[in-house]
């Protein structure tokens, strides 16, 4: 028996008596992926090839990781798969400055700066402009100071902050003052009757006289006896 043409193709030296005159070849795996499908390989084992997609495993056995926010418990919420971390806000706000969020700009902040929000006044009406953020604001600051505005700021007796409104009357002049029973608002001066004022010291009697001092334009009083 002989090999005849035989020697150029795999054997098996067991089983083929020519087994020492033939060449048997040798055995390759080769491994190509898909363009399109990452997940699928293609195996060529000895000249047999098969395309396999591993998408399936791959989700079935992917990690189960999350990250979700408890806005009434105000805590940031890791679930890995073996156990669950908790960030509560007090945490993570340790760590975060104000000029970390992206809509301030702390450029201008000086010690008991205020912080106010500024528009962007070239944006067209309807839109949201790109610059708009909150900005220090400085007394001292140019375009800050004036020589009139028309409205003023305050508290009330509980601290809530409050604007003033102009008198019902803004055409006329009016002073800023203490009114009494712990108020701060507009005030005239307004004509009485003499003797309503009259006060009694002994045996004599006085009224008290506004008046300007010419040197300072403040305002002062006159103490005059009534005969």
């Amino acid at each position: 028996m002989t090999c005849g043409n035989q020697c150029n193709q795999c054997c098996d030296p067991c089983a083929d008596p020519c087994a020492k005159k033939c060449g048997c070849c040798e055995p390759f795996l080769d491994i190509d992926e898909m363009p399109d499908s990452v997940s699928t390989l293609r195996y060529n084992i000895n000249g047999l090839s098969k395309w396999y997609d591993y998408g399936n495993m791959i989700y079935q056995t992917q990690t189960d990781t999350r990250i979700t926010a408890d806005s009434v418990k105000r805590v940031l919420r890791y679930m890995a798969e073996r156990h669950t971390d908790s960030i509560s806000a007090r945490e993570l706000g340790s760590i975060l400055h104000i000029a970390d969020l992206g809509d301030v700009d702390i450029a201008g902040v000086q010690n008991n700066s205020l912080f106010v929000y500024r528009k962007d006044n070239n944006c067209a009406q309807g839109c949201e402009g790109i610059s708009n953020a909150w900005t220090a604001w400085n007394s001292t600051d140019i375009g800050n100071t004036t020589d009139s505005f028309r409205t003023i700021m305050g508290f009330d007796d509980n601290g809530v902050p409050y604007s003033l409104l102009p008198p019902a009357n803004a055409d006329k002049n009016y002073y800023l003052g203490w009114r009494g029973a712990d108020q701060i608002g507009w005030e005239t001066i307004e004509e009485v009757d003499k003797n309503s004022i009259v006060v009694a010291e002994g045996d004599r009697n006085y009224i008290y006289k506004v008046c300007l001092d010419p040197k300072t334009n403040k305002l002062v009083y006159i103490k005059e006896e009534v005969l």
